[in-house]
């Protein structure tokens, strides 16, 4: 079957002007910064993923499960099942290999007081995203999922689109919040202006090469959620790369599964 590219362009011809000039020193210390925000994004959901799965499978544990919980430690990503108490009822330890757990063991425990405040804080976050009714929209057979990650001054909050559609990628829709330490949120901006499904077949039925879309001018970086949600999905989808497309910068980004890199192409 006859293969190609698609390459879906979202910005008007007017912003083509801007333009960021940047050495390519500061260009790789970026990218280098967009990557392991996007790896470890892949981590946290990816463990949420395993872990929700593994629990759902035991009577025992999906009877009783309410909530989770993800964060990390040095290299070790831990993910908790959660009951209505708030207390851990299963609890698993990822390490490098995030298609299985390096352990799981199940038990009643209260959580730290390191789990305590992450689970206060998120739900701190989101009762204040209703109160200041931020516009957080989904769309049917989409999902919204939360990973709360430390910062130097506080947390970050990212939202990303998920669906279990088959051999779809669901890009964009997708917010970050920036946190300070009380818990406040400080900033927050759409990341891209829509959700962009796209997979390994055109509109017609004929099979993609590789999948492209373009950011606008306040996004002019492939985005650590762009990395994430590929990582999630593109394996699924039998696609091994995606680019993007930066009108500013007049580049082309694009980030490979096998190697875990980012190439820089400029158009």
């Amino acid at each position: 079957m006859r293969t190609f590219t698609l390459f879906i362009l979202l910005i008007a011809s007017t912003m083509l002007s801007a333009q960021i000039q940047l050495t390519d020193v500061q260009m790789k210390v970026k990218l280098d910064s967009i990557l392991f925000e996007g790896n470890l994004l892949y981590r946290y959901e990816k463990a949420a993923w395993i872990s929700i799965d593994m629990a759902k499978e035991k009577k025992s544990i999906e009877k009783d499960f309410f909530s989770y919980l993800v964060y990390h430690e040095d290299d070790t990503v831990k993910a908790l099942i959660l009951n209505k108490k708030l207390e851990c009822i299963y609890e698993f330890r990822f390490v490098f290999q995030f298609d299985n757990p390096i352990s799981d063991r199940i038990l009643t425990r209260t959580l730290t007081k390191k789990e305590q405040n992450l689970v206060s804080t998120k739900t701190g976050i989101i009762n204040k995203i209703m109160e200041q009714k931020i516009p957080l929209g989904c769309p049917d057979g989409y999902g919204l999922n939360m990973i709360l990650m430390p910062r130097e001054d506080g947390y970050k909050l990212y939202i990303i689109t998920g669906t279990n559609k088959p051999e779809v990628i669901p890009f964009g829709n997708d917010y970050l919040f920036m946190i300070d330490d009380s818990g406040n949120i400080q900033s927050w901006k759409k990341i891209h202006s829509r959700l962009i499904s796209m997979g390994p077949k055109s509109p017609n039925g004929e099979k993609v090469k590789e999948i492209f879309h373009s950011h606008l001018s306040t996004e002019p970086f492939i985005s650590a959620t762009d990395i994430c949600t590929f990582m999630l999905y593109g394996k699924l989808c039998g696609l091994n790369s995606f680019g993007v497309y930066s009108p500013v910068l007049r580049k082309f980004f694009r980030y490979k599964l096998d190697g875990n890199m980012i190439n820089i192409e400029d158009k």
